[in-house]
């Protein structure tokens, strides 16, 4: 299993376990530093998060790959293939970089619309691009997809709450075709690491499931961060997984998690609350 930094912290405040807000430029240089010199091959980012493509670019990256994405689609975007172009070139200016590893749209209703899809094949043979594909809330978005040509890349959420990507046989496919799988939301945006009593009130409703998961890291004689990550290690399919940090030492503690022997997935652990395992539908104060 490989790690990918996510860099959304890097642009604005982000995650309900997030209590150090955004880095500096001095935190910033020293989290790139270490991810470098642990092996850390993939930077992946948005244009949507703030200023991270910006500070990314004033960071020296050159030696990372970068992953972005792009806005929502707007319905009434009247040339899909210069909005698409006009965007890779303004990320590409921002990272200060001249290709793109890869790049994701939002979500597969925009992938499924035919002027995307041309436009992506078209990023991709000019070179700008290396592979294009989708960012995913639920598996079952890419049975909208039209045109899977366009489809190189997926990242959706992974943890031991949300299995969906496996469960739904999605997993199996994309790899069947040869199309990489990017893990996100590994921690459930922390929730997973949080102590039951700073666990925020909405939560109250999913306690004996909260409880589950920590009976069961107790088991494992891990702490919750190392469990949550390494029961990941053991699924086929995965190319990486995507954390994102606030600080260098965050990334240390995820570091030395990874080295660890992977765990078994607990299946017991899993679940199909929406309300739960989507944070979009969370409602936090």
């Amino acid at each position: 299993m490989k790690l990918a930094l996510g860099t959304v912290q890097f642009g604005q405040d982000y995650g309900v376990a997030n209590c150090s807000g955004v880095p500096d430029d001095a935190a910033l240089a020293e989290i790139l530093e270490l991810a470098r010199t642990h092996g850390v091959e993939i930077l992946d980012t948005a244009i949507l998060y703030g200023s991270a493509e910006t500070r990314l670019g004033q960071m020296a990256i050159t030696d990372f790959g970068i992953v972005t994405k792009l806005p929502p689609l707007d319905a009434d975007c009247p040339d899909i293939g210069t909005w698409v172009a006009r965007h890779i070139d303004q990320s590409l200016t921002r990272l200060r970089r001249d290709r793109l590893d890869g790049l994701l749209c939002h979500n597969a209703a925009d992938l499924s619309h035919p002027a995307l899809a041309a436009a992506f094949r078209a990023a991709k043979a000019s070179g700008k691009v290396l592979r294009t594909g989708v960012s995913i809330y639920d598996p079952e978005d890419l049975a909208l997809l039209i045109d899977m040509e366009a489809l190189d890349l997926v990242q959706g959420p992974l943890n031991v709450f949300d299995q969906r990507i496996i469960s739904s046989g999605w997993l199996a496919r994309l790899a069947e075709r040869g199309i990489g799988f990017h893990a996100r939301s590994v921690f459930l945006q922390g929730s997973l690491l949080m102590p039951a009593e700073t666990r925020p009130a909405y939560f109250a409703r999913w306690a004996e499931h909260f409880a589950a998961w920590e009976a069961w890291v107790a088991e494992t004689g891990r702490s919750p961060l190392a469990a949550a990550l390494t029961a990941l290690g053991q699924i086929a399919g995965v190319e990486v997984v995507v954390l994102g940090v606030e600080r260098a030492v965050q990334l240390s503690e995820i570091l030395a998690a990874m080295a660890q022997e992977p765990l078994p997935l607990p299946g017991h652990l899993s679940s199909a609350d929406t309300n739960l395992i989507c944070p979009a539908n969370w409602s936090l104060p």
